[in-house]
């Protein structure tokens, strides 16, 4: 049996495309998983070279424990009314001053950061100009973060002191 010279060329032609039809979804398949599986890797570098540098980090902190202790001390948990009156009386026997009252109001929350609470002290303080100036000072460089809202002070008639009332903002979570 003779067959015609075109029929080897085509059917070898047809066996290719049939080939390649079935076995293309499966190449295209595999890039995909190859790809998937490259992503994957880069993934997980990173986020491995991310915890090393939270590693580090903290590594860095832990030999920065004063310096980080001051900072926390700056915005604590809580506010704490009675380490504050003692912080005042201390600083106003310091500077030579008589701290007569203080009225602590614990207030909302700042408007950006709800979790950060805002508190408003009233401090009334009996003594001369400069030993108050000096107590504003010794506020000011303190580590915990004082706002001094408003200043009013009665002038004194015979004596060289006044009557300081003094209203101050401080934070805590």
């Amino acid at each position: 049996m003779k067959y015609p010279k075109f029929i080897i060329p085509v059917s070898l032609f047809l066996a290719i495309l049939i080939g390649g039809v079935f076995t293309f979804p499966t190449y295209k398949n595999y890039l995909k998983i190859a790809q998937d599986l490259v992503d994957e890797k880069t993934f997980l570098l990173n986020r491995s070279q991310y915890f090393k540098e939270i590693e580090e980090a903290f590594k860095k902190l832990e030999g920065r424990g004063e310096e980080v202790d001051k900072i926390s001390s700056m915005l604590p948990k809580q506010l704490d009314t009675s380490s504050l009156l003692n912080y005042f009386n201390r600083l106003s026997k310091e500077k030579g001053l008589i701290l007569k009252e203080m009225l602590i109001k614990s207030g909302g929350n700042l408007s950006e950061i709800k979790r950060i609470k805002t508190h408003q002290i009233s401090l009334k303080i009996a003594g001369t100009y400069p030993s108050f100036k000096s107590f504003l000072e010794s506020l000011e460089r303190s580590a915990r973060l004082f706002k001094v809202e408003k200043i009013t002070f009665s002038v004194p008639e015979e004596t060289e002191i006044y009557d300081f009332d003094l209203q101050l903002i401080v934070h805590s979570y």
